[in-house]
């Protein structure tokens, strides 16, 4: 019966003291600003072609350009493209088909115009030892207003034809990953 109502009292002084210690008469002119901002990373698009998706079956020696397309709906929203400071733009390509190949990305707006173009060669590569091909794109100012109106990424593969042809049997596979890293200002 005596432990209880010193635990009170030990407990009571304990609060008292954590309550008093407070810091007295803070400098507040000796904080510094704190600036935040937003960083948002989106993949953009993925995707793999096999050497014989290029093959066109109807015509020897003809080979497709193969197309993907994604939507850039961060874009879409004017407030956000408001916010919009930088872009950074990433891909990662490679190529295990025995021929070169030619990527196109076009970044489009919704009446298809385009806004803005990047054109990255990959080289020939192997089953074995695939090619591989970082890039890395920074978008600013000026560029950067006319890019947040591309509502839509097209890319375009297509390959750098030689003397030799690409036969239907031919193997490989061309990967494209492309990426975006968004930063916006907190205003």
């Amino acid at each position: 019966m005596f432990i209880k109502p010193i635990r009170l009292i030990i407990g009571t002084l304990g609060m008292l003291l954590i309550l008093t210690s407070c810091v007295k008469d803070p400098d507040y002119s000796a904080v510094e600003t704190i600036e935040l901002n937003s960083i948002i990373t989106s993949n953009l698009l993925k995707s793999s072609h096999d050497a014989v998706s290029f093959f066109d079956g109807t015509s020897p020696g003809k080979h497709n350009s193969l197309y993907d397309s994604a939507d850039l709906e961060i874009l879409s929203s004017d407030e956000i493209s408001k916010q919009l400071k930088s872009v950074y733009l990433s891909f990662i390509l490679k190529n295990s088909i025995n021929r070169d190949v030619m990527i196109d990305f076009e970044f489009l707006t919704e009446t298809n115009d385009l806004i803005y173009t990047l054109q990255i060669p990959v080289s020939a590569g192997t089953i074995q030892t695939s090619k591989i091909v970082e890039t890395n794109i920074s978008i600013q100012e000026p560029e950067l207003n006319l890019f947040k109106t591309s509502t839509k990424l097209v890319v375009k593969s297509r390959l750098i034809l030689n003397n030799e042809q690409v036969l239907s049997e031919s193997e490989g596979l061309l990967s494209v990953k492309a990426a975006a890293t968004y930063n916006f200002d907190q205003d």
